[in-house]
């Protein structure tokens, strides 16, 4: 570990964590969502410590020196994943290490939407109480709640949920097996994604992005979804029709939605959901906190470190690019 290695970090962590790349090399931050931007200073670059910004062909190709990709977080949809494939380059991520922080923000926003949170923060900001005998929310207790996906978020949603605040459980998932929620000492169902979406009173979105998830819940399936009910995404944003989300919400077929990625990141200022109080938006924050980012700084640096010096971590998403045995 004695060589000087050159790494580009493009988005913040914590100092203690940038500290593990200093010992070894020479760190430059490049904070910015511009790929032009980024491939200018990828030049003579080893490493990429890379958050959601757009770690595109162009980028992969003005690396001259690039020999590994790290993704400060467990997606990967902000990388162009064969770019980096056809050049040999690993991308390694983060993969579990956020899901308690991701969990507890699917659960806060399922709360603030069913409570009127947000919309009654600006309420009284504004209008001090005149709106309070609008702000009528709903009670979790009972409801049913229907998660797609049952990974290590899904997971500690569902937990977080039927052991709190005692909803029924509806589950569509890849693996249906029966010994899972019993594992999570869950009761619930597993069903197909059309019956959660009619039968749920809030439908949770913790599945990963790829192309059998691009559209999953598209206009017929948001409009099938049941009378007054709730949307929450923490996943992805291209995941969900926003526009037929945005029509659900304004006709009153869905009675809220809680919002924290979106089809294109940052959206427009004009994004039509910021004209819609029912629905609370928060920017791609869910995995944001202290620890999270601990673990994920931690992780991901000694993991870069570790290919740079020979080594193969498992935590790389296209593992076909290290050599055979």
């Amino acid at each position: 570990m004695n060589k000087v290695w050159r790494f580009m970090q493009t988005y913040p962590m914590p100092e203690a964590e940038l500290d593990i790349l200093r010992e070894v090399g020479e760190l430059v931050q490049v904070f910015d969502d511009d790929p032009a931007v980024l491939a200018k200073a990828v030049i003579d670059v080893d490493a990429i410590i890379a958050g959601t910004e757009p770690i595109t062909r162009e980028v992969i190709e003005s690396g001259n020196k690039l020999k590994v990709i790290g993704r400060f977080g467990a997606g990967v949809d902000s990388v162009d994943v064969k770019a980096a494939t056809a050049a040999g380059i690993p991308i390694l991520n983060t993969p579990s290490v956020n899901a308690q922080t991701v969990a507890e923000h699917t659960v806060a926003l399922i709360l603030a939407v069913t409570r009127l949170v947000a919309w009654a923060d600006k309420s009284v900001r504004v209008k001090q109480f005149e709106e309070r005998s609008r702000l009528i929310g709903s009670e979790l207790d009972g409801k049913v709640l229907g998660i797609v996906g049952l990974g290590d978020i899904g997971s500690r949603v569902a937990v977080s949920m039927v052991k709190g605040f005692n909803v029924k459980l509806l589950v569509h998932t890849r693996n249906p097996d029966a010994r899972r929620l019993v594992d999570l000492g869950l009761e619930g169902e597993f069903v197909s994604m059309d019956e959660l979406v009619a039968n749920s009173d809030i439908v949770s979105l913790q599945v990963p992005l790829n192309d059998s998830t691009i559209g999953l819940m598209s206009r017929d399936r948001i409009f099938d979804m049941k009378a007054g009910s709730y949307l929450v995404n923490t996943t992805r944003g291209a995941v969900v029709d926003e526009i037929a989300l945005v029509e659900a919400l304004k006709s009153g077929h869905l009675r809220g939605a809680g919002i924290d990625v979106y089809a294109m990141e940052p959206p427009k200022k004009d994004h039509p959901f910021f004209d819609i109080p029912s629905i609370v938006v928060t920017p791609h924050i869910a995995s944001n906190s202290d620890e999270s980012f601990s673990r994920m700084g931690q992780l991901i640096n000694c993991s870069v470190i570790s290919y740079l010096n020979g080594e193969f971590p498992p935590n790389c998403v296209n593992p076909e690019v290290y050599p055979s045995d």
